[in-house]
């Protein structure tokens, strides 16, 4: 198939790449071929030619690189806790649910649908701590064509006994036996496995050292929550009083590797910050949920400025309160500003920088740049067309009566709209792997 298609994507940190008319050639695998820049008066027509309909462009599909599918049914809820306080009477018995098979399978169909309806191409998924529910949703992001990380939950400590692992030994096996069913069982080229520790405190230093074990052998994805919330950080450091910091808890079991992606990171020291960068760790920036569970603000800007550049956008749904990653870039802007001016700093996160972290960031947070991000010859084909003066939106409009602006300049004007007041109205079509998602 051929797109001719104005398109926008990002290039760098701080790069994007307007073409007026691209045509992206994708083969059958979903892979980008060729990506030609057209003269406004070249045609190329064909069976398998898609033109761009009126106002409409391509941009890559978003990347979700933190989401809880079991806690979707909380969506708007318990926003009046800070996070501890959220997890044991909000979080906890919601996903303790999903030890019924039944649940996760009616449910986790309404999650990847919702999140695919928003443009969500690839998700990195915590499930719940239940190996049945955990193959159900890899199965169904597989089924429907979500490029995703899904992990079992791994928690024995510091939990409720309704919810958590019998043991470390448990934990482990039952995840052992997960990684399994993905890599020989569904077999997918789009669904992959992710080590999911919870977070330091719901995790003893035996599961954290038998997980460092068993990733020293497994070329996997893990990820888990770091400094998200000062209590939580002190209560962790209490009860890992050895090591010097909460990031040094996971460094010195095994846990950050190139492939882990950290969620959160409000509160990072300057020696946390070095030692994810040793270890070209991802970092997943949520703040919708920061702002809602009242957790504190990551300064993204400072950790691009210091050479972190794999970070990406989070919804953290429930702590999010929004699916989509739109809401989340929006965010990121609106947290960045305020730290510019509660520091006195002229610096804050640029158009270029807010659109990076919702693709190519996310992208290589979750170490798949060689796979997607952007429309770079190589990579497959994980694509959002956008309209952004549908009539289905009523809040952007054009005047009736226009000044005369390049279509270049009009792209950009309608991109950076878009990305500030589009809603799902906005989106037209989904494709992931090359292959158009239904999304009705």
């Amino acid at each position: 198939m051929i797109y001719v298609f104005p398109l926008i994507h990002a290039l760098d940190v701080d790069r994007l790449e307007y073409i007026q008319r691209a045509a992206i050639e994708v083969n059958h695998f979903g892979t980008i071929t060729k990506v030609e820049h057209l003269k406004e008066d070249e045609n190329i027509d064909g069976d398998d030619v898609v033109h761009a309909h009126p106002n409409e462009f391509l941009v890559p599909g978003f990347v979700d690189t933190h989401s809880h599918a079991p806690q979707f049914s909380n969506i708007g809820f318990g926003f009046n806790l800070e996070l501890l306080d959220w997890l044991s009477q909000v979080t906890f018995p919601t996903e303790s649910n999903y030890q019924d098979a039944q649940v996760a399978q009616i449910d986790f169909a309404k999650v990847v649908e919702a999140t695919l309806s928003v443009g969500t191409t690839t998700c990195s998924y915590y499930s719940s701590l239940h190996l049945d529910a955990t193959k159900i949703l890899a199965a169904t992001c597989h089924s429907k064509g979500q490029r995703a990380l899904v992990g079992k939950v791994n928690m024995d400590s510091h939990c409720p006994d309704y919810y958590k692992d019998e043991s470390p030994e448990v934990s482990m096996a039952q995840t052992k036996e997960y990684v399994d069913y993905v890599r020989n069982n569904l077999k997918s080229a789009i669904v992959h496995p992710i080590i999911t520790p919870r977070f330091a405190i719901c995790c003893s230093p035996e599961l954290l050292e038998q997980m460092g074990e068993y990733l020293k052998d497994e070329n996997l994805h893990i990820q888990t929550h770091l400094c998200e919330n000062k209590g939580e950080i002190d209560f962790t450091m209490s009860l890992y009083p050895n090591d010097e910091s909460y990031t040094h808890i996971y460094a010195n079991r095994g846990i950050l590797s190139d492939r882990t992606i950290l969620a959160h990171c409000c509160h990072l020291t300057n020696s946390e910050m070095d030692l994810i960068k040793q270890y070209d760790c991802g970092i997943s920036h949520c703040p919708t949920s920061n702002f809602n569970l009242r957790s504190g603000i990551t300064d993204v800007n400072q950790l691009l400025t210091d050479g972190i550049t794999k970070v990406g956008l989070g919804s953290d749904c429930s702590g999010g309160y929004e699916a989509g990653i739109l809401q989340s870039l929006r965010d990121a802007s609106t947290a960045s500003k305020a730290l510019s001016i509660f520091h006195n700093k002229p610096t804050y996160l640029s158009l270029e920088n807010l659109f990076y972290l919702a693709t190519l960031g996310g992208a290589r947070a979750l170490d798949l740049e060689k796979q997607i991000g952007n429309f770079i010859v190589g990579k497959q084909f994980d694509a959002l067309v956008i309209d952004p003066l549908t009539i289905a939106n009523k809040s952007l409009i054009d005047s009736s009566k226009q000044s005369y602006i390049s279509p270049l300049d009009r792209l950009k004007r309608n991109f950076e709209r878009w990305l500030f007041a589009g809603t799902s109205a906005n989106l037209q079509a989904v494709f992931v792997d090359g292959k158009n998602i239904n999304i009705k």
